[in-house]
């Protein structure tokens, strides 16, 4: 099992071939990112401890909830 339930990242290294985020298509732009945990205050201690700028709220089912602007209106993704 993951530390906070898999919601704090893990960092990776691109060397010089860069973040793969360089070369995807445009069109769609992240608005907003929540993070609901069972502890949210140790995930939003590890998430600021990263420069994280993320709400972190109680829930007893653990997750993501990002908002997206793309070319055919707002979308949410859980």
């Amino acid at each position: 099992m993951l530390p906070f339930d898999g919601l704090v990242p893990f960092l990776i290294d691109w060397g010089a071939a860069g973040s793969p985020a360089s070369s995807t298509p445009p069109g769609c732009r992240l608005l907003a990112v929540e993070v609901c945990s069972r502890q949210p205050e140790p995930v939003a201690a590890a998430l600021r401890a990263l420069g994280v700028a993320a709400p972190v709220r109680h829930d007893d089912r653990p997750g993501l909830r990002a908002t997206l602007a793309t070319p055919r209106g707002t979308v949410e993704l859980h």
